[in-house]
């Protein structure tokens, strides 16, 4: 079987890939290897946080660190309709993600 020229063999496994593709696999391998490093020093310093002995990130760095795939947004501004508005958490984390909702209630002055 003969091979087209915009296939190249890997390597490492041999398998075969199309050139334009070379450069995501390499920057996707690179980013998973980022991202082990992140949570593997968020892991241990949680350990250490949790060890009485060291007590290394205050409390609200420790629940930061805890929930590092959430973040917490502050939206500025002046709501001109009084009234009561729905929130949705915008935020893809998890199970029953859908429940996360609350209200905004404006009144006037």
């Amino acid at each position: 079987m003969a091979m087209n020229r915009n296939f190249r063999t890997c390597p490492a496994t041999g398998l075969p890939f199309h050139e334009a593709a070379g450069k995501p696999i390499r920057w996707n391998a690179v980013a998973g290897v980022v991202s082990l490093l992140v949570c593997g020093i968020l892991g241990l310093l949680v350990i250490l946080t949790r060890w009485p002995a060291v007590h290394l990130l205050p409390a609200d760095w420790l629940y930061i660190t805890l929930t590092a795939h959430g973040y917490e947004h502050m939206v500025a501004g002046t709501p001109t309709p009084a009234g009561t508005h729905p929130i949705i958490c915008n935020e893809s984390c998890g199970i029953n993600h859908h429940t996360m909702a609350s209200k905004l209630y404006v009144v006037k002055k």
